[in-house]
């Protein structure tokens, strides 16, 4: 393995980056809100996600009630940039201080830019979160990690875009769901699904709508409290018989039975010396096993270029 392979993608390490990775997912969610409050609903609840920009995470144009603005939460040069299509702009610099003040900040900056939208201020689908206006902790920004976050993040945009573009049949956007901090990518047979099990941490009309259709799921996320590594995820609604035992590739790759999920370590990806062709025999494998378990037409879906 050359030095450039194995430094292609970047060092990402939960446990020693978790404060900064935790700082970029709340205000990710104060983002969320602004596109749950304002945009006109999508099938699977896709409205509210946000998309990895130029610069970050961003809201894309979103309609207010006298303009267009978009918001994006910027990693390249560590601030939060609110900017309207008359050319008005508000920005927030990320460094050391509490999720209040950021709170504070954004809340005051969208009313100077007469952008009228309540948020509310719990966050959402983190176990014992604080509400946002009462959270006076101090939080720790590193821009080197989160830089090296937004790399990670744009190369694994760039694959799942891959694996989306091979599929014909109805497919999601590469999306980033704020709620878990995951850039995901989903696939659908068509068929409807079985009603979801409800969760403690999210809507029930939430899960209604994201999981009314027969999906297989696949994306990442930097990890969490409950898993504190970063990984590559995949599984299927509803999961059908023999799932799990499935062969999925690479050897790196095992199922989780407390998530219902494949899960492949980011390390593995970054140590490989090609670790696209790694990722992509992950997405791969993963839908294979769940296609033909559930019995998908794979070759209608399949998408063959002329």
């Amino acid at each position: 393995m050359t030095t450039e392979q194995a430094h292609s993608w970047p060092e990402l390490n939960y446990q020693e980056d978790q404060e900064t990775i935790e700082v970029i997912h709340l205000l990710s969610q104060m983002l969320g809100k602004v596109r749950l409050a304002l945009c006109p609903r999508m099938n699977q609840y896709w409205q509210v996600a946000l998309n990895v920009g130029l610069y970050g995470l961003t809201t894309g144009p979103v309609q207010a009630q006298h303009t267009q603005f978009q918001i994006t939460l910027d990693l390249v040069h560590s601030r939060l940039v609110i900017q309207t299509q008359d050319g008005r702009q508000r920005d927030i610099a990320l460094r050391r201080q509490s999720m209040a003040d950021y709170f504070a900040q954004f809340t005051q900056s969208l009313r100077e830019l007469e952008l009228h939208v309540y948020l509310w201020p719990q966050p959402q689908e983190i176990e014992n979160a604080v509400r946002f206006d009462q959270d006076h902790v101090q939080r720790n920004y590193d821009p080197d990690v989160a830089g090296r976050y937004f790399q990670v993040l744009g190369l694994v945009s760039k694959v799942l875009q891959r694996y989306r573009d091979e599929f014909q049949g109805k497919s999601s956007p590469v999306l980033y769901w704020w709620g878990g901090a995951d850039l995901t990518v989903t696939r659908f047979s068509g068929r409807t699904a079985p009603a979801h099990p409800p969760s403690p941490l999210l809507a029930y009309k939430v899960i209604e709508d994201a999981y009314s259709h027969e999906e297989c799921s696949a994306g990442f996320w930097a990890g969490g409290p409950d898993h504190k590594e970063a990984a590559f995820y995949a599984y299927h609604y509803p999961e059908p018989k023999g799932y799990p035992q499935w062969p999925v590739q690479p050897a790196e790759a095992k199922y989780d039975s407390t998530m219902g999920e494949f899960l492949l370590p980011y390390q593995a990806v970054r140590d490989s010396d090609q670790p696209e062709v790694l990722l992509m025999s992950f997405l791969h494998s993963t839908y294979e096993a769940a296609a033909t378990l559930a019995h998908w037409n794979q070759a209608e879906f399949k998408y063959v270029p002329t």
